[in-house]
């Protein structure tokens, strides 16, 4: 099975850093590892977390021990049990169930340290978005473009994911962090936040879209919260001879389709927040390195930069 062979490759690379095992050997000889516990390896988000938290250990000395659960709760729990008896010290997860994943480790060894993607997830740390950062942003940019374009009001529709809608949901907080943040600025100015909208699969996101520009004739920005529902958006907007000139698109997550956008000067897409996910798994592997060897984990921060239409070709892939 996936477990197998992932295993095998981690042992593999044991191997190939003997000469750096001293530096971080455990008191018993046997060598610290740390760990990735993923719910899959078929998307391009964990395969670039994988490649940044390899090149954080293969920095450091370690090895990291990576196993693809594919989404199987029975696999995950058996997979965690494989990484204790294995030497994994600390591990980086999207579980499954997080629950069951920190119930385990607690009855097997609770000093592993758990950091998860997950915001409500039960564990030591947490991977945490900047969102105030990201509003200012947005603001940022959109102020510009309206200098530039003579626009003189933003009246704003929002798309955020369903994961935003409530607040038991995970996103719902950064989502209020963020209109907060938008509200304040638009305090005694002709911009508003018109209304916001909540979807999770294409189709839903494409009816938002198509609502808004027509419920709201005078919406001029769309706030998007996710890169493929931005790109959906620019394209409803586009279909519906609402071109690029005197329309704003922003995206709160980047993708190669959502910087070729920004390029293009017939889209409405003109920013995002920018995000490098490899960046993001090397230092998720210096967090779970720095456990190891101080025993304090800590949060970690996603470093976003603003891409848009001013400095696209700096994020454009040559």
């Amino acid at each position: 099975g996936k477990e197998q062979t992932e295993g095998t490759m981690a042992n593999a690379e044991d191997s190939d850093s003997e000469p750096a095992a001293d530096s971080a050997s455990a008191a018993d000889g046997e060598k610290a590892k740390i760990g990735h516990l993923s719910i899959s390896l078929g998307s391009d988000f964990t395969t670039s977390i994988d490649n940044g938290m390899r090149r954080a250990a293969d920095e450091k000395g370690y090895d990291l021990m990576t196993i693809d659960v594919n989404a199987d709760p029975e696999l995950e729990l058996s997979s965690v049990e494989t990484m204790l008896t294995s030497g994994v010290k600390a591990f980086y997860t999207i579980s499954v169930a997080s629950e069951n994943v920190w119930n385990a480790v607690q009855e097997k060894d609770s000093s592993v340290a758990i950091i998860s993607q997950q915001p409500g997830a039960t564990a030591n740390a947490h991977i945490v978005e900047d969102n105030v950062k990201m509003a200012d942003m947005f603001l940022e940019s959109l102020d510009a473009y309206m200098k530039e374009h003579n626009m003189e009001s933003a009246k704003v529709g929002c798309m955020w994911l369903a994961e935003c809608a409530s607040p038991e949901m995970s996103m719902y907080a950064g989502k209020q962090t963020i209109l907060e943040e938008i509200n304040k600025a638009f305090e005694g100015t002709d911009n508003e936040v018109l209304c916001e909208l909540y979807s999770s699969d294409p189709e839903g996101q494409t009816n938002n879209a198509e609502s808004i520009l027509n419920m709201y004739p005078e919406c001029n920005v769309i706030f998007c919260y996710g890169s493929d529902i931005a790109v959906t958006a620019a394209n409803i907007v586009m279909s519906a001879g609402r071109g690029a000139d005197g329309f704003y698109i922003f995206a709160s997550e980047s993708a190669e389709e959502v910087y070729n956008q920004i390029a293009n000067e017939q889209s409405p897409l003109q920013g995002c927040a920018s995000g490098d996910v490899e960046e993001l798994g090397y230092n998720i592997g210096l967090a779970l390195i720095d456990y190891v060897e101080t025993g304090k984990i800590q949060d970690v921060t996603v470093s976003k930069k603003l891409c848009d239409w001013r400095n696209v070709n700096e994020f454009l892939q040559n």
